[in-house]
């Protein structure tokens, strides 16, 4: 598992100018990128592109570090993590179900993020994925192969890129921002983990969000260094 800082530029979906997240945070332009007096793509409602996915992997993979962060970090942002590998199946599972009863996880899954699982879904899947989103409840993944990337909003709402592979298990709390894509290998299997048997909604952030009483609940315990 790697955790950085990502660097604060992003590429929207249905238009090919780079759209600044973060403006604190350094960024050199991209050769492989449209320039920015280029007009954008038609904005479509409900319909991707495979020209905008292509650049948004390309940003995935140029992103810049400005500064490495150990894992530490992720429980100042109330981020639960480990590492137990699929492949040492007694030890792993043993633990994995010690810790769904721990936190009263009632339901899994296994989801397959790649273009041979979901056909011509994935583009629109990714992207789907890809939008700044927080759920009532707890987002659980354990990584059963393959890799892809978390990015999660920090106390001063910059973006922080958690690199995931094989074997990693995050579980992300309620009430945070974050999204997640795959890298260039556009493959990832992970387990799934719900505290209910209809799974979580993703609420896309907004102002309703910010007054969500799960978003001011764990906004009040991150400000507490989550110590209750």
């Amino acid at each position: 598992m790697k955790i950085y800082y990502h660097d604060g530029k992003d590429v929207s979906l249905f238009n090919r100018n780079p759209v600044t997240i973060s403006a604190d945070l350094s960024y050199q332009d991209d050769p492989r990128l449209p320039h920015q007096d280029e007009p954008p793509l038609p904005k479509i409602p409900g319909v991707q592109t495979q020209f905008a996915v292509h650049l948004m992997k390309l940003e995935h993979e140029k992103q810049k570090v400005a500064a490495q962060l150990s894992p530490d970090y992720l429980t100042t942002l109330g981020i639960i993590h480990h590492h137990w590998s699929p492949f040492d199946d007694i030890v792993s599972n043993e633990e994995v179900d010690n810790l769904a009863k721990e936190r009263n996880y009632i339901h899994r899954d296994t989801i397959d993020i790649s273009r041979m699982a979901l056909g011509t879904f994935y583009d629109d899947k990714i992207a789907t994925f890809y939008e700044e989103h927080m759920h009532e409840d707890e987002e659980v993944r354990w990584i059963r192969s393959g890799s892809g990337y978390f990015d999660v909003r920090d106390a001063q709402d910059r973006w922080v890129r958690i690199s995931l592979e094989e074997g990693d298990l995050l579980v992300l709390p309620a009430g945070l921002y974050h999204r997640f894509t795959v890298d260039m290998d556009e493959g990832i299997i992970a387990e799934r983990f719900f505290q209910t048997r209809t799974g979580w909604t993703a609420l896309k952030r907004s102002e309703e969000t910010e007054k969500n009483s799960v978003r001011i609940e764990y906004l009040r315990k991150r400000a507490k260094g989550f110590s209750e």
